[in-house]
């Protein structure tokens, strides 16, 4: 009896041969169809058995490894030459095997961004025409699933395959990554694999990884605070409106004078045609009244303000009834018992806006709800006060874990998964949501630049230039965009293999998400294959008895119906810019009219612009500050 319970003892402490086993498994960027990145070596890894040996056949190549205790393994393939109909093979020494089928060889990108980069083929100019002409065998397309992670994933938040190219592949994959995969094809002759991994409204801050923002400083609290809400989400959701809400409030312009009166129908402040609104972005106060009966104050159920961009805090008489965060979301306040009473009454909408658009927009219906469903609108059309802008104020406390403010959460889910997966090059499309703090992007672009070359080989890096958004320039003024601009430029310029893609001219002073995508994706090939990428360095500046002599890169041109080039301001020693005349006295050089006081050339610095100088190959001259010695 002693021994027959030792003996079952003995059992109960041995784990079950199913639960200590490892399936045999391939990365998550593997599938049927897949391209490996030509001309390097090409990591291979997935999970096992622990202990055994896994062999990785293509072709007539094999590597085997041995699966680690944790139960990983990888290989790295030799370097192969462009091809196609592979079948990539997986054996383990058990017997258990998985194959690949249809792997071609040839050169892989990865587009990344916001929105523009984000932006579906079928949303695009001439989209029924381009998804009719999409498919082709040899351009494969990898549609990383949207995902936010508090932890580095090896695995996508949602199945994702590789698919050649096709009407249904293709209509919700990137158009601006899509159009520099069929450039390439068409001029390369060799599959192309193309991977999206984009989502609208982020910044770069999330897609930076948690060790590079640490490496860069400044991200220590917020890093806290998106630990904190992992631990408590609720309690960090309530620390964290707090914390913007009294930012928000400390943040109001004075009580005052309304500077201006509009109509949310107009659209955001910066559709109302008032230079000082044409590119605010910080803290602004709507204000109106909105007269009841007693009879009304008793039937009141909820204050509609219809959509507000991008946070609102709002009181009515004094007392606060609501706080929302996003562009899109409608408004609709329970009104509190007590709140209104018979008269006039007064509501402040106090407004964050931290890029693009601002304000309340819409023609939604707006004012206080009754109980029977009828409204009862403001007396009197909204006034409103701006604040000091965001350059100024410097930016909010905006909590590290929601859409577009999830520090390295979109690393986290959407490209750790891809682990070490061989690349050639890189396209980047984002800025819009950084653009109040250009100051910081050099060096958050710089390091997001580093971490994707480290991890996944490659060099050849496309940024792509902010389009043209927001009324036109017709004196100059400052510009986030343009700011945001210069700082892409300036990575161009200090960075080594890094490619500035201009878009200025192509861009919509009416939507932020401008539809010709295919000029986007051409730009970004010619780019990619490029012997050297295309510069961003200041002209060569030369004072003469005229002005100053700027000597540019390359060849340019008037195009536009224009005899002389436009967009060109000197700024003197007290920072005071003007529009001055410039012609272009060879191809190759500008002579600009300035006084011996100037000090400093801006080209195209606006959110948007008429340009006018163009390349050989239809690129216009890129938007450009410069120092010039006096």
């Amino acid at each position: 009896m002693l021994r027959r319970l030792i003996f079952f003892a003995a059992l109960l402490c041995v784990p079950s041969i199913a639960s200590a086993q490892t399936a045999l498994t391939l990365g998550a960027p593997y599938s049927d169809h897949a391209v490996l990145q030509r001309g390097q070596a090409i990591p291979v890894w997935g999970t096992g058995q622990p202990g055994e040996r896994i062999d990785v056949t293509i072709g007539t190549v094999t590597v085997n490894a041995t699966v680690g205790a944790d139960g990983s393994w990888r290989v790295d393939l030799p370097p192969m030459q462009a091809q196609r109909g592979l079948v990539l093979r997986v054996r383990a020494a058990s017997g258990a095997e998985t194959a690949l089928l249809d792997i071609a060889v040839g050169d892989v990108w990865l587009c990344s961004g916001q929105s523009n980069m984000e932006f579906a083929l079928r949303q695009a100019t001439n989209a029924d025409s381009e998804l009719a002409n999409s498919s082709d065998s040899d351009l494969r397309l990898l549609l990383v699933p949207r995902g936010r992670s508090h932890a580095s994933n090896t695995i996508f938040s949602s199945p994702a395959h590789w698919a050649a190219s096709n009407a249904s592949s293709a209509a919700n994959f990137s158009a601006a990554c899509y159009h520099l995969g069929r450039e390439l094809r068409a001029r390369l002759h060799i599959p192309i694999g193309l991977i999206a991994a984009s989502w609208g409204g982020s910044r770069i801050e999330d897609w930076l990884s948690r060790d590079r923002l640490s490496a860069l400083g400044g991200y220590e609290g917020d890093l806290a605070a998106l630990d904190a809400h992992r631990a408590d989400p609720a309690a960090a959701d309530r620390a964290a409106q707090l914390r913007l809400e009294d930012w928000i409030a400390s943040h109001a312009p004075p009580l005052g004078a309304a500077q201006f009166v509009g109509d949310p129908a107009r659209g955001t402040w910066e559709q109302w045609g008032d230079d000082a609104l044409a590119s605010f972005d910080g803290v602004a106060r709507y204000s109106a009244t909105v007269t009841l009966t007693r009879a009304q104050v008793a039937a009141a159920r909820t204050l509609a303000l219809g959509t507000i961009d991008d946070i609102d805090l709002t009181f009515l008489n004094g007392r606060r009834v609501g706080m929302t965060t996003g562009w899109n979301v409608p408004r609709n306040y329970a009104l509190p018992a007590g709140v209104l009473h018979a008269g006039a009454n007064s509501i402040t909408i106090t407004v964050l806006d931290s890029g693009g658009g601002g304000g309340l927009y819409g023609n939604a219906p707006r004012g206080v709800v009754l109980a029977d469903g009828s409204m009862v609108a403001p007396d009197a059309p909204w006034t409103l006060d701006i604040g000091a802008p965001l350059a100024d104020s410097g930016p909010p406390p905006l909590v590290p874990w929601a859409n577009g403010e999830g520090l390295a959460t979109l690393d986290q889910a959407m490209i750790a998964p891809l682990g070490a997966y061989a690349v050639t090059g890189y396209a980047w499309y984002q800025g819009e949501s950084n653009a109040a703090r250009a100051a910081l992007y050099p060096a958050q672009l710089s390091a997001l630049i580093a971490d994707w070359r480290a991890r996944f080989g490659g060099s050849r890096f496309l940024v792509v230039q902010l389009a043209s958004f927001g009324r036109l320039a017709d004196t100059p003024r400052s510009s986030n965009w343009a700011a945001l601009r210069e700082a892409q430029r300036q990575v161009a310029h200090d960075v080594p293999d890094v490619a500035l893609v201009p878009a200025i001219d192509i861009g919509d002073v009416y939507d932020i998400h401008p539809t010709n995508k295919r000029e986007v994706g051409r730009r970004l090939a010619l780019a990619a294959i490029a012997p050297t990428p295309p510069t961003a360095t200041d002209p060569v500046a030369t004072r003469t008895a005229d002005g100053v002599e700027l000597r540019l890169d390359q060849p340019y041109r008037l195009l536009g119906g224009v005899s002389s080039p436009t967009g060109l301001e000197a700024c003197n020693t007290a920072g005071q810019c003007r529009f001055v005349t410039a012609r272009l006295i060879a191809p190759d050089r500008l002579l600009v009219a300035i006084v011996p006081d100037d000090t400093q050339i801006r080209y195209l610095w606006a959110d948007s612009a008429l340009v006018s100088l163009f390349d050989a190959q239809g690129i216009p001259l890129p938007p450009f500050r410069m120092t010039i010695a006096l």
